[in-house]
Parts: C-alpha cells; structure tokens; sequence
C-alpha cells in the first residue's frame, strides 16, 4: 500500500511541476471572441452580430513577452490580426493599429482598436482565465467604416 501512495504522491508532483512549467512558457490566450455589435458598414462585406472566432490575445508584457498587444480573429477561410507594436490597447482610447487580413491574399492595412474592458487588466504568469470587451474600427479592409465590439473569454496557451 505504501508503495501506490508513493507512486501517486510521486505522480501528483511531477504534474504540478508539468502546470509550472507551462504557465512558464505561456505567452497568450486562446479561446472565441463573438461580435456584439456591427455599424452598418459591416453589411457590405457579410461582417454579422453574433458571429464568432476562433481568437487568441496576446497582451503586453505578458509572461516576459515583448511590450505589444495582438490580438487575432480566425474563421475556417479567412483571419484578421491586429497589433499594437508598442503598447497595451487596454483603455478607453483608441490606438492606431497594423491590421492584416487573410484571405485569398494577404492584405496589411491601419485599424483603431481598444480594449475598454479587460479581467484581469494585466494578467499575471499564473492567470489561467481571461476575458475582453475589444473594439476595432476599420474591422475589413473592404469597409473601413465596419466597427465591431467584440466580447473575448480565453484560456492561457499553453495550459
């Protein structure tokens, strides 16, 4: 009997050291992010409430990453990044932003975007949780005039 407690005991710390070494090397979020509200320039190009993305986050400074925020949309046939190059987009002030959309071809352009709300405001290594309210403005490349809100929750990658 001694000999499963040890195993077990032996077992449960090398995955508690397995969880330290990811949160370790974590550097953004995965999860969805679903648009709650559209301007009706987003007709032209099919851009809808209630769609949703696969999306990831990445925060500034995060886990000993570099001082950027990113922040990336995908659909099965076409993604949208959007990154601050120095900075953090948490706030109520939107900052200009290199956009790029992927679709039949890749297509760089300049959005605003901001995160008026953001739990945790900067996340810590150990966060494991986060949630977003994001804003982009000039969402499509095809419809500068497309502003979206978009509600993100995602989970540290990796876990």
């Amino acid at each position: 009997m001694t000999g499963i407690v040890a195993k077990m005991l032996l077992a449960g710390a090398l995955v508690g050291a397995g969880a330290s070494a990811a949160a370790a090397q974590a550097n953004h979020f995965r999860g969805a992010a679903c648009i709650q509200t559209v301007t009706a320039g987003c007709a032209a190009v099919g851009v809808t409430r209630g769609t949703c993305y696969d999306a990831r986050l990445r925060p500034p400074n995060y886990n000993g990453g570099p001082n950027t925020t990113r922040v990336s949309f995908f659909l099965p046939y076409f993604a949208s990044n959007f990154t601050l190059p120095t900075g953090s987009l948490v706030g109520t002030t939107f900052k200009s932003v290199n956009a790029t959309g992927l679709g039949q071809s890749v297509t760089p352009y300049t959005a605003q975007a901001r995160i008026p709300a953001m739990s945790p405001a900067a996340p810590a290594p150990a966060t494991v949780y986060v949630t977003a309210t994001i804003d982009v403005n000039g969402f499509d490349s095809d419809a500068p005039t497309c502003n979206v809100r978009l509600y993100f929750q995602g989970q540290r990658y990796p876990l």
